[in-house]
């Protein structure tokens, strides 16, 4: 669903980035009152607020750009290139 707008870099908002980190952070408000660790929603709460940081008006599949190779670099990498 969404992998051809990231391949498109097309993050138009269906849910927006600091909307998602705001969430995680609920859910791990919540969790913590609740005496559970989980290290994973603690992962994934920490790279929505990167991501928000930068693309916080942009879709939460933004994310995908706090560790994604640029442009460039896709294009000009031999492992990269399509036949």
């Amino acid at each position: 669903m969404k992998g051809q707008a990231i391949a498109r870099r097309d993050f138009a908002p269906a849910f927006r980035l600091t909307l998602a980190a705001k969430d995680a952070s609920l859910v791990r408000e919540s969790a913590s009152q609740h005496g559970l660790d989980l290290p994973l929603l603690d992962l994934i709460a920490r790279r929505l607020h990167q991501g928000a940081a930068d693309h916080g008006d942009e879709d939460f599949s933004a994310t995908y750009l706090t560790s994604a190779p640029s442009r460039a670099a896709l294009t000009s990498s031999p492992s990269r290139r399509r036949p």
